[in-house]
């Protein structure tokens, strides 16, 4: 965002789609056993905690929190007639090559159009603010590990191991969610400043 004052009153933040109780437990289970291939594979990585996994939505970097106020009415009245729906969560894919992955994420197909379209409510939203628009194309994606380096026989051999026999996880979309992030030596940690409800029919 442009012409950001020095103070302390700065944040990191970003909107995105939080996940239920039963998705977490889920992904927390599929977590553990990608860990533990990923480690006998001899990959170095960081798994996301599973209180921490969310869809993102758009990413607005430093800001000021004076502006979040405005920023939310803005976004609630953009949101206000979208109406609430599911999204499955079920492809496990990758960012990078498969011997030098950046990224493990899982992919959807059940909702990829509607995530797509409300993101782009969203970047017109926060254009309006003065926030950067993305120029890559939005790419629904739930971030599971970050690489320092990847497995001995590449990550797209591996995962073949994990997508033959699974259903996915159905996840409910009706409210999204601008998430405070500090970043720490274990991690992120991410702070809830404010929802808004998608309440269309």
């Amino acid at each position: 965002m442009n012409n950001i004052a020095d103070n302390a009153n700065i944040i990191r933040a970003f909107i995105a789609l939080p996940l239920s109780g039963s998705a977490r437990k889920k992904l927390g289970s599929l977590s553990l056993e990608l860990t533990k291939a990923l480690k006998e594979a001899g990959a170095k990585f960081r798994p996301v905690k599973p209180e921490s996994m969310h869809m993102t939505l758009k990413f607005l970097g430093d800001m000021e929190m004076v502006s979040v106020p405005l920023l939310v009415k803005t976004i609630a009245e953009s949101v206000k007639d979208f109406a609430p729906f599911r999204f499955r969560l079920e492809d496990l894919g990758f960012f990078g090559s498969p011997h030098r992955p950046r990224i493990l994420f899982m992919d959807t197909r059940q909702g990829k159009s509607r995530l797509r379209e409300l993101a782009g409510l969203i970047e017109q939203a926060c254009e309006a603010h003065g926030f950067e628009r993305e120029e890559r194309p939005f790419k629904a994606h739930l971030t599971l590990a970050r690489f320092k380096k990847g497995p001995r026989q590449g990550l797209d051999v591996m995962l073949e191991n994990f997508r033959e026999g699974r259903q996915g996880i159905l996840q409910t979309a009706d409210r999204i969610v601008l998430y405070k992030s500090d970043l720490t030596p274990t991690g992120p940690i991410y702070d809830e400043l404010d929802v808004m409800t998608l309440a269309g029919v």
